[in-house]
């Protein structure tokens, strides 16, 4: 390369590592009429107040909203920024409209003032009326809506200066006040009969007639005598077996598992490894079902272990500082065991694998003694993932599939537990459970 190629080269090198500026707005007159229209004289009194401010630059007063905040409808918000700092580059506004627990959200990113005024031409002293007309999403839930605000550009977002309550991630966001939701009977109608979750009954008695010996051999006369349930298939997932079985003693509770596999490996072999990006089972277990300290454990065929108690549902705040506060919790007394049908970690076909668990129930965050009694139940979940290779996965879940958020407890299957002598009842296969047939000593088992 000659001197003249290379001076060419790094001045084209220089020009991509510079930021480059979007072109600035030109405005008609009418334009200009329409935004100086919104800069307004006196501090409004707003329904919502704010008073965030941007990088000592931006204030966010607060915001109004005109309209029903329901479900399909148009709503307008009116958003009053305050001018401090001249701003030298244009930045664009967001708002995230959030609801249970990250499973609903929709944006309201803009540049204010109709998408017009650009931050760079802004004045200082300005306040601004920012109308912003919004159709809601037809998935918003009944109940509060929670709000978050700032500004960004590119990848960037602008730093918070001041802030009544804001997010600790690295891409800030002001945490704004709640919005009360007006009641939707077709939203609500929606969400009570959009799933009816699987339901498995778990045998218990105080004492049980042989010893469990805990070699990840499924071969005792309990573990034969218990029907399992199966993991479905989920996307283009292969039709493997995957069998869940459980029964609970006085002391203890017993997870049985048989996963199909024609290729068993893993590298991952400390205790707390990230054991999801491999082959693994993993149970999510929370007793009351409502999100707070509940137990995640997951295995691999090295019988690997991670498990983790979440005091909070796990979200896309803080996630990986959440994830390493929560894994510092180990089972205590929990015995595990793996047993290879093949080979582990080699070429040749395999035909599966199977885990045998042991588990105190004094051990498991929040358990009380009547979580086992005649007709209680709790919130579990079951995952397997099969990969192949380590470019090829495949997903099973038992009540709900891995949509962006394993940790949807709400969404989760119950065990329900039953006394050892009770007589067996029919298979009722998929049909809803009747809790007065079990109070009545009857056993359901629903695969």
């Amino acid at each position: 390369m000659n001197f003249k190629m290379l001076l060419s080269f790094l001045l084209v090198l220089a020009f991509a590592c510079q930021e480059i500026e979007q072109p600035k707005t030109v405005l008609s007159p009418d334009q200009l009429k329409r935004i100086q229209a919104e800069i307004l004289t006196e501090v409004p009194t707003t329904k919502y107040p704010v008073n965030a401010i941007f990088d000592e630059k931006i204030e966010l007063l607060g915001f109004d909203i005109e309209g029903e905040f329901q479900a399909g409808k148009e709503v307008t918000f009116i958003w009053y920024w305050k001018v401090l700092k001249k701003i030298p580059k244009d930045w664009k506004a967001f708002v995230h409209l959030d609801a249970d627990s990250g499973k609903f959200r929709q944006n309201l990113d803009h540049v204010p003032v109709e998408n017009m005024y650009q931050t760079s031409q802004w004045n200082v002293g300005e306040i601004i009326r920012d109308k912003q007309v919004v159709t809601l999403k037809r998935e918003l839930p009944n109940g509060e809506i929670s709000t978050y605000m700032g500004f960004y550009r590119g990848n960037v977002r602008m730093p918070i200066s001041k802030a009544k309550a804001k997010t600790k991630e690295d891409a800030p966001r002001v945490i704004g006040p709640k919005i009360k939701v007006k009641y939707s009977k077709e939203n609500a109608l929606a969400k009570k009969t959009a799933r009816i979750k699987p339901t498995y009954t778990v045998l218990f008695d105080d004492k049980f007639s042989e010893p469990m010996k805990m070699d990840g051999i499924l071969d005792e006369k309990t573990w034969r005598s218990i029907r399992p349930f199966r993991l479905k298939g989920l996307g283009a997932a292969p039709n493997l077996g995957n069998d869940i079985k459980a029964f609970v003693t006085q002391d203890h509770l017993y997870i049985g598992a048989e996963l199909q596999d024609k290729h068993i490996w893993g590298t991952l072999k400390n205790r707390d490894d990230e054991t999801w990006k491999e082959e693994v089972l993993e149970m999510f277990l929370d007793f009351d079902g409502d999100g707070k300290d509940y137990l995640e454990l997951q295995i691999t065929p090295h019988n690997t272990i991670f498990d983790a108690n979440f005091k909070t549902t796990l979200s896309g705040e803080n996630r990986k500082e959440q994830i390493a506060t929560a894994k510092a919790f180990n089972i205590e007394g929990l015995e595990s065991a793996v047993k290879i049908n093949g080979s582990l970690d080699d070429t040749k076909e395999d035909k599966g694998w199977t885990v045998e668990i042991r588990m105190p129930l004094r051990s498991i965050p929040g358990y009380r003694k009547e979580v086992t009694s005649m007709g209680s139940s709790w919130a579990i979940n079951f995952y397997r993932f099969d990969r192949p290779d380590k470019a090829t996965s495949f997903a099973y879940a038992w009540s709900t599939g891995p949509a962006g958020n394993f940790h949807e407890v709400s969404k989760f299957g119950a065990f329900l537990f039953r006394p050892k002598a009770v007589r067996v009842a029919p298979n009722l296969g998929n049909k809803p459970l009747n809790l007065k047939d079990l109070q009545k000593g009857q056993r359901f088992d629903l695969n």
